[in-house]
């Protein structure tokens, strides 16, 4: 809903305008008492913001160019213009019309003002008395360019021509969908064959203007909508013939109002009425109103979105407080659950413990636990010392590689694995270990294929390691080349597939030291 105030040189017409229609909500006229009737309405509307459509008498228009720049710069530069045009008004409002083709290609500019803030000035101190916030002030003439598309006016060159009740016939000449010119020709009620006279000597003096203004080249055809009631269309129709230059296209206004959306046109209505709905409903940048006279409007604004904000985030608020208790029932919801079936398992647990037989091996499993476990804790297996020995070896003989690296405990020198409790005498006790027995495998890095080579190599190797302290043995289980009598040579021609098999597997034991396992 937005509030629309037409605004004539006779009257004030306050208007509600929705999406489907304009509802007049009083009728003012100007001076003291209508004032005062209209200071009385708009208290009662608590401050809801105004529009004032204007159409005035005053009003007045002018073409001129200007350098074509762009932005800040053209923004600057047309205020200071139409300051130079209108110095004795601050209601000045100018629009890019077009630009020439020839030399520096200027802009072409339509500058308008309301030479007269008389008549607005007193309406303005009204707003400000009552508080109410001033969404703009309109002209008339530019809003009627938004009657084009429902007119479905193609034509190039386009005269509207509207009447309003107490106002005048209001004549806007439209070049290319631009405004051009506008001007309000004063009339008394008339019969529809006086409206078609006076039509018609309204039209020509307008052409006459506009081809002295240059505006409209001699002989150049004029597309004439005159905007009425049925009986004055039906009289256009029939007293205003077309001619060369200029072609009459009657519309009803009721037809056009519905073609606007204006679903609830009244039968008295006039065009100030669709005017008011066209600008309530169509977002419109302000023409006339300065900085000064739109600052409530902005402190409206504001406490708009901080309303609307603390809207939200009470919204917000209680949003996240209903989560928050549906979660928490639920939570307790879960956990009633959860002790309920651990209460039901615990009990079930207790059931199935009993009802179990005793075991025999219970009591072995528990000793041989036992005795591991301090077996484990008296004899700590260190690897240190297996690392450092390995690791040298390897190091005075380069030629040999390291692939793997296992070690256990054992209290025999001839064991190839570490003992389990699952292979022992079940009224045995766990052994206590003497040896450390560690298994390494390892290849030759560069194998020839020469295995006499490579058994040399480990050969040295295993005397190494038996010259060092704490070494009981060392024993290579699997030599580069097996040369016992059980088992078979195979070779390939290949040296690459023979690289491959230049492997050996040594078992050093050595003592275990106080503490060591």
């Amino acid at each position: 809903m937005r509030l629309v105030l037409y605004v004539n040189a006779d009257r004030y017409t306050l208007y509600r305008v929705d999406r489907h229609g304009a509802h007049r909500l009083g009728n003012f006229l100007v001076g003291q008492a209508g004032r005062h009737r209209l200071h009385d309405m708009l208290v009662l509307l608590q401050q809801q913001p105004v529009s004032i459509l204007v159409d005035l008498i005053e009003e007045e228009f002018r073409h001129d160019t200007i350098p074509h720049v762009r932005g800040n710069d053209r923004t600057r530069m047309l205020e200071r213009h139409a300051a130079k045009l209108y110095r004795g008004t601050p209601f000045r409002y100018s629009q890019i019309i077009g630009r020439l083709r020839e030399g520096r290609c200027d802009d072409k500019v339509l500058f308008s003002a309301l030479t007269n803030p008389d008549n607005l000035q007193p309406l303005l101190d009204l707003l400000e008395e009552t508080a109410t916030p001033l969404a703009g002030i309109f002209s008339l003439p530019i809003v009627s360019t938004r009657l084009l598309k429902p007119l479905q006016a193609c034509s190039e060159n386009v005269l509207l021509i509207t009447e309003q009740p107490d106002g005048g016939l209001r004549e806007t000449f439209l070049r290319g969908s631009k405004i051009q010119f506008s001007r309000l020709a004063p009339i008394q009620e008339s019969s529809p064959d006086e409206y078609c006279s006076l039509l018609e000597a309204e039209v020509n003096k307008t052409q006459r203007y506009l081809n002295t203004l240059r505006l409209l080249a001699p002989g150049e055809s004029v597309d004439v909508y005159p905007i009425a009631d049925g009986q004055r269309c039906d009289a256009v129709k029939r007293t205003c013939p077309d001619t060369g230059q200029l072609n009459f296209h009657p519309t009803d206004i009721r037809d056009l109002a519905i073609a606007t959306g204006f679903k609830s046109f009244p039968e008295t209505g006039g065009c100030d009425a669709l005017f008011a709905f066209l600008l309530g409903n169509t977002p419109s940048k302000n023409h006339y109103a300065q900085a000064p006279h739109l600052k409530r409007l902005r402190g409206w604004q504001g406490a708009l979105m901080l309303k609307a904000a603390s809207w939200l985030l009470a919204v917000i608020g209680l949003s996240w407080s209903g989560i928050n208790t549906i979660d928490g029932w639920m939570a307790h919801r879960e956990g009633d659950q959860v002790a309920a079936s651990r209460s039901l398992i615990a009990g079930r647990y207790t059931q199935l413990t009993r009802e179990l037989p005793v075991q025999p091996e219970q009591a072995r499993a528990m000793r041989e636990a036992a005795e591991l476990a301090d077996s484990l804790e008296r004899h700590t297996l260190k690897t240190g010392a297996i690392f450092k020995l390995v690791g040298s070896a390897f190091s005075h003989h380069p030629t040999l590689e390291l692939r793997k690296l296992s070690c256990f405990t054992s209290d025999k020198t001839s064991a190839h694995k570490a003992v389990t409790l699952a292979s022992m005498d079940a009224s045995a006790s766990l052994p206590l270990p003497h040896y450390t027995v560690t298994l390494v495998s390892g290849r030759l890095r560069h194998f020839n294929g020469s295995y006499q080579h490579a058994q040399e190599q480990v050969d040295a190797l295993a005397d190494w390691l038996r010259q060092q302290p704490g070494v009981v043995s060392v024993n290579i289980d699997h030599a580069p080349l097996d040369t016992r009598p059980d088992s078979q040579i195979q070779g390939e021609l290949d040296n690459k597939s023979s690289q491959e098999k230049a492997t050996f597997e040594l078992r050093i034991v050595m003592e275990m030291t106080h503490g060591e396992a």
